[in-house]
């Protein structure tokens, strides 16, 4: 699993090129630093693991656990085997947290081994549990798919990706689909149009489609206003519908608040969009539980989203509280701390595009000292034989029933991961009480934003 030293790894590339094995390769910065290499098994239909090498500059860094999920997960009804010295205590939890198991111990020379395995699963559409969504109780899945990073923000993006993902998405029983206008200027909504064109009225009745207004930035700016008008409210929806390709919005947020214009006012503009059958269901995003009520004096609010994970708690302080007792649905944006709590990636490795690379939790000292909080999330998670992604989300499916967490992914085999944790059985009390203390707020270091980003956060 570890090269002793630099001179090591190279020669074990050298060996993998050499014997044309299928290999894949984890790259960072245009540097090759961990290579997984896959052989014929003795045993008909099986696979081997023949060589997992991670460069000594780059361990610890969830490499060598990246390649194998990778791995396995692009395989149905496949059987994956590793020969492990039996020794190796970290090697061993790895490859048990990852699912594999042991099949029998024996010697290689002089060194005691073990030989695990791991059979994946026939990719059969499983059965997603669902939520309701606001007063109305509409049906959803207990994991929505949030699209935006499918346009921008995380660097290049593919749409025959995209929507190849969001048919999965689909096939596994998601039908939550988020989005804003804000998102690639439009794009995203038009790319969301386009999967909902393509299958047509049936497909438009299997999805909920929420999407948002009032952020307004120039192309290529991340510098915004916020605009709470009657007269863009109503220019919004109508451009909206026009990219979705839809007669009406199952769920329209105000996206950011801009408390110039009373809330009593906006909501006045979006229940006259109910009203004209533009709109479905109305829904806030990072409001104050006070405005949420006052809000919900008006006219009912089917959801709150706001950014909610191990890592930001902020909706602990009333919000949940506010919406249970409202009957307003709380979503919950960035539940995987934009990919940090996975353990997969850092600042170092981000595009130059991808605007995480400037978020204070993933500079200098914090990225640090948040580390250590992820490592101590990959050994729970490991015990019970999950993926980080997998526990931070049924972290949150177990907090609250009517909260719905809407991780976002342009990749099939992380959607299929994060699905996997909505199947996964309820945490119990005792482990919910222990991430929550391992998460405790004082722990985590940097704010979620800039002091820019932070505009219209209530």
């Amino acid at each position: 699993l570890q090269a002793a030293n630099a001179l090591a790894f190279d020669q074990t590339l050298q060996g993998i090129q050499d014997s044309a094995r299928i290999f894949m390769g984890a790259n960072r910065a245009g540097v090759l630093v961990g290579v997984l290499a896959l052989a014929p098994d003795d045993e008909p239909g099986q696979i081997s693991i023949a060589v997992l090498v991670v460069h000594p500059g780059h361990q610890r860094q969830g490499i060598a656990r990246a390649l194998l999920r990778y791995t396995t997960c692009q395989a149905a009804d496949a059987i994956f085997s590793v020969v492990a010295a039996a020794s190796n205590q970290a090697a061993m939890a790895l490859y048990r947290g990852l699912g594999f198991t042991e099949y029998r111990r024996g010697t290689l020379g002089d060194a005691a081994i073990a030989v695990v395995k791991l059979k994946t699963p026939t990719k059969a559409t499983p059965t997603m549990k669902q939520r309701s969504l606001g007063p109305a109780r509409t049906p959803v899945s207990a994991l929505g798919l949030g699209c935006m990073g499918m346009s921008e923000f995380y660097g290049e993006s593919d749409d025959s990706q995209s929507l190849a993902t969001l048919t999965r998405a689909l096939e596994l029983g998601v039908n939550f689909f988020d989005t804003a206008d804000t998102y690639g200027f439009g794009h995203n909504e038009s790319l969301l149009g386009r999967f909902i064109a393509q299958g047509g009225a049936a497909r438009r009745a299997q999805v909920v489609v929420a999407t948002k207004f009032g952020i307004v930035r120039a192309p290529g700016q991340y510098e915004r206003r916020i605009d709470n008008s009657d007269a863009y409210i109503r220019s919004a929806c109508d451009a909206s519908l026009q990219r979705l390709g839809v007669d009406c919005i199952d769920l329209y947020y105000c996206h950011r608040r801009n408390p110039d214009v009373p809330i009593e006012d906006m909501m006045a503009s979006l229940v006259a969009l109910v009203r004209a059958g533009k709109v479905r269901q109305i829904g806030l995003s990072e409001v104050s539980a006070g405005t949420l009520r006052k809000a919900c004096a008006v006219h009912p609010v089917a959801a709150v989203q706001s950014e909610y994970s191990l890592w930001s708690r902020e909706p602990e302080r009333g919000m949940l509280q506010a919406c249970a007792e409202l009957g307003t649905t709380f979503v919950a944006y960035s539940p995987l701390g934009r990919a940090f709590l996975t353990g997969t990636v850092s600042s170092a490795t981000l595009a130059d595009n991808d605007f995480r690379k400037h978020n204070p939790r993933f500079s200098g000292a914090a990225e640090a000292s948040n580390r250590e909080l992820v490592e101590a999330l990959r050994g729970i998670a490991d015990g019970l034989g999950m993926t980080n992604a997998q526990l931070a989300l049924a972290w949150l499916l177990a907090k609250h029933p009517h909260v719905v967490p809407i991780p976002g992914t342009r990749r099939i085999a992380y959607l299929e991961q994060n699905v996997a944790a909505a199947a996964h059985d309820p945490l119990s009390t005792e482990q919910v009480a222990q991430l929550d203390a391992l998460f405790d707020p004082a722990r985590v270091a940097g704010t979620r934003y800039t002091d820019a980003g932070m505009a219209g956060i209530e």
